[in-house]
């Protein structure tokens, strides 16, 4: 896994930080969530055939 850093307004950040709180998962998984889900959105609307997999722990969706 890499690291990366992005920059939040205060906002965003604390939307994250609630909406992780609230799912019982870390801010860093709330965010690979998110960004694999938006991959997938955009992958559907390109029509691929096969979306992104999806990220560790979660299940995939095409066995």
């Amino acid at each position: 896994m890499r690291q990366t850093t992005i920059r939040l307004t205060d906002d965003l950040d604390a939307a994250i930080t609630r909406e992780a709180h609230a799912a019982g998962i870390s801010r860093s998984e709330f965010m690979r969530l998110a960004i694999a889900h938006h991959l997938g959105y955009l992958a559907g609307l390109r029509g691929d055939p096969k979306p992104p997999p999806p990220p560790a722990g979660e299940p995939d969706p095409q066995p």
